[in-house]
């Protein structure tokens, strides 16, 4: 029995009269699609149930972001990457609201300036880690995902003195909570790159798998 992204990807072969190395692009495009938006609606409905939603989208979006050009341990199913992702948001999410109420902005500042450092230290020395599915084999391939991760952190670093600043100007402590919700993300995809980290996340894969999977 054909699945969703199988019929999606066969009616528009079907209407375009594709090829089939063209049909298994489009399925695989419809798949990460669809596994992108499973993964979204999952951190919204689970961050709105712990009143968490927008910290934990951000949490999520943080990650997932940097996590395009520095790599990283993939799941090794769909359901696992999605149960993971949403517990690794929503968790991070609660944590970084909780602590956010004994902070304060110099508080803070010194924590993201911490998580900063490490975070480039971090993918300075691994970023970016390949999979045994997709291999980098080209050294300059290589550095330019490199360049971009930290192109991409440096990004999160701006946004996160914007939001200090919005703080200052109106006394929004979500802003706060905000800027520990990037780091938060930040420095759990950065943890995914390093050996522990690695071995740490394949361990709860596989134990996933086979909860979730076993018949």
């Amino acid at each position: 029995m054909m699945n969703i992204q199988d019929q999606l990807a066969k009616k528009i072969s079907d209407e375009l009269n594709l090829e089939e190395e063209q049909y298994e692009i489009i399925r695989y495009g419809a798949f990460v699609i669809m596994q992108i938006s499973l993964c979204i609606i999952a951190v919204a409905v689970f961050g709105l149930l712990f009143g968490v939603m927008l910290q934990a989208l951000i949490v999520s979006f943080s990650t997932s972001i940097l996590r395009q050009y520095s790599g990283g341990t993939h799941a090794s199913r769909p359901g696992s990457c999605a149960v993971i992702g949403t517990v690794v948001s929503v968790g991070l999410a609660l944590f970084m609201k909780y602590i956010g109420n004994f902070m304060n902005v110099n508080t803070i500042l010194i924590v993201d300036g911490i998580s900063f450092l490490i975070a480039f230290y971090i993918i300075n020395k691994y970023a970016p880690v390949d999979s045994k599915a997709k291999p980098i084999k080209s050294e300059a391939k290589r550095k330019k995902m490199r360049k971009r991760s930290f192109i991409i952190a440096a990004t999160y670093l701006i946004l996160s003195i914007v939001f200090l600043l919005s703080y200052q100007f109106t006394n929004n402590v979500d802003f706060y909570i905000f800027v520990l919700d990037i780091s938060g993300g930040m420095l759990f995809q950065v943890f995914s790159l390093t050996i522990i980290g690695r071995s740490v996340l394949a361990k709860i894969d596989q134990g996933l798998t086979r909860v979730m999977y076993r018949r």
